[in-house]
């Protein structure tokens, strides 16, 4: 099986979806096989025209021909198409907004950054529409453990400065037009390929370097292309289709190859820095406190407070964003809550928690759902939940998991034990609340998936219960909205768990010191079940 993704890159669609979904689909005629569509420059346009079109493609008459993949808004008139999205979601069937930064990590291995906006003037702060140097540097941070050695794809709706200076010509004035937070960021996170848009124009690059010859270990090329309007009346590209092998499964021979028309880096000139001044990671266990220490000589992998070690695995797990309340390098997170942690993986309590040993598995970088977190995430989460059956099991409890990947930026599983004479109901419960709400579930095989049925970017409910059910249900096939709380209503049934006035968790909060409490006791009674805690290894 070739290891090739097979991806279409497109400039301002404008509202022009039509034609964008006839060219696309004369594409795929020709050439099946193709997995995504991705977006730069201004998706929307507010003419009449375009917003009957869009219109279509809401009510579904217009269907896109396969999943697209939309930066945010480049002007304030386009942020009405985005309001009903939070960080980022889907616009309608098809269609989702990626969010305003961030890199998206695909299934097939593929990485890609993305910047949304334009660069904001002077001191303004960010908007919706735009962006700014710390923005920019939170990116970069977000970036920099991609592998570390870059990403495949850098997405942004403005041109890098500069960008055509010791390369080919383009009608473009790159030393006076384009972003100087954009070359920066080029720079710093070094994509194999890089898309822009807005100016109207196609210009595909010569290749330029991104090392110093003779001085730095050879490194990948960067492509910079950029793409026309969709429909344009000169008929400049603005359709890019190609094949990419993701960098981590290529030879470094392959990667680092130096096709004969490369130049140097364009942005040397610029003389551009990092002007992060607050380093987006946060050392967890390096906060200045005692060391802890387990009874019977035991010392918990990660629990070395401060020591190199544990900066070591929370740096290098970091891929995602600063403000996201459940990344352990974001200083949103509360860490008064996490009961165990593992090498890309960690477990907390509960906010509002159904029931005392209500507990959430985490990744500890970035990932927005089980579709797009690495093997080795989700390998230890397999750890973690294995873990946690036998420690419930010995309460003669069982195990309910589920995870909404919906209106949710950051992969959360809830972990919730329920009575073992009540097992035999959950599935039946599922089936039958969901039915009631308009929820179609799938049953899966024991060999099935996730992802051979829903692809990446798409919103979806699932459910693990330890009797080996898996049910499956995917938001386009929701009749209104999806309920938040549908997981906890349907365990706080009076057939399972009998709270029903449990059931919305904002009703449920404690005070933080309760919280303490209650986290505490959960560390302690799971200790002898914690995969993170080495019995072999001695106190120093």
């Amino acid at each position: 099986m070739s290891e090739q993704l097979k991806v279409l890159v497109c400039g301002d669609v404008e509202g022009q979806f039509k034609t964008l979904f006839k060219r696309v689909g004369s594409v795929l005629k020709k050439s099946p096989g193709f997995e995504v569509l991705f977006c730069v420059g201004n998706f929307f346009n507010v003419s009449e025209t375009a917003r009957a079109e869009w219109k279509l493609c809401c009510s579904g008459e217009l269907q896109a021909p396969l999943p697209i993949l939309v930066l945010g808004p480049n002007k304030p008139e386009h942020e009405e198409f985005y309001r009903n999205t939070s960080e980022s979601g889907e616009l309608c069937e098809n269609i989702t907004y990626l969010g305003d930064k961030g890199v998206y990590n695909g299934a097939s291995g593929v990485s890609v950054a993305y910047l949304s906006g334009v660069q904001a003037r002077g001191e303004e702060e960010g908007t919706m529409c735009t962006f700014t140097s710390q923005q920019v540097s939170s990116l970069i941070t977000s970036c920099s453990s991609v592998k570390g050695q870059g990403v495949d794809i850098l997405l942004t709706s403005e041109w890098p400065r500069n960008v055509s200076m010791i390369g080919n010509p383009t009608t473009v004035d790159t030393t006076s037009s384009g972003s100087t937070e954009v070359s920066r960021l080029a720079m710093e996170v070094l994509p194999r390929y890089h898309f822009s848009g807005i100016q109207g124009a196609s210009y595909e690059r010569l290749p330029y370097r991104n090392h110093t010859v003779l001085a730095q270990s050879a490194k990948h090329v960067t492509r910079f292309i950029a793409l026309a309007r969709v429909g344009n009346p000169s008929k400049s590209k603005f359709l890019y289709a190609f094949n990419l092998t993701p960098m981590s499964k290529l030879s470094r021979a392959s990667l680092v190859l130096q096709p004969e028309d490369t130049t140097e880096s364009p942005y040397k000139t610029l003389n551009l820095h990092n002007k992060s001044g607050d380093t987006a990671v946060q050392y967890f266990y390096n906060l200045g406190k005692a060391p802890s220490r387990d009874p019977g000589n035991r010392k918990r992998k990660g629990d070395n407070w401060g020591d190199d070690r544990s900066k070591k695995i929370i740096k290098s797990q970091q891929t995602g964003s600063a403000a996201c309340w459940f990344c352990l390098a974001s200083p949103d997170v509360d860490k008064s809550l996490i009961v165990s942690i593992g090498e890309s993986v960690y477990m907390a309590v509960a906010k509002g928690a159904l029931v005392p040993d209500h507990v959430l598995i985490l990744p500890i970088g970035h990932y927005q759902s089980t579709l797009v977190a690495p093997q080795d995430v989700l390998l230890e989460i397999n750890k973690m939940k294995s873990s946690l059956k036998k420690f419930y099991n010995s309460q003669g409890k069982a195990c309910v998991v589920y995870e909404r990947n919906y209106k949710s930026s950051h992969l959360q599983l809830q972990v919730i034990p329920v009575p073992i004479s009540k097992l035999s109901l959950v599935k039946e419960m599922f089936l039958e609340l969901g039915s009631r709400q308009g929820i179609e579930f799938t049953e899966l095989s024991k060999f099935a998936n996730i992802n051979q049925i829903v692809q990446p970017g798409k919103p979806y409910f699932y459910v693990e219960i330890e009797d080996g059910s898996r049910l499956m249900a995917e938001v386009k096939s929701f009749s209104g909205r999806f309920p938040l709380n549908f997981g906890r209503e349907v365990l706080a049934s009076e057939e399972i768990l009998n709270m029903r006035d449990r059931a919305d968790w904002k009703e449920c909060t404690l005070t933080k010191p309760e919280e303490a409490v209650i986290a505490e006791r959960f560390r302690s009674e799971f200790r002898p079940f914690d995969p993170t805690v080495d019995e072999d290894e001695d106190v120093d």
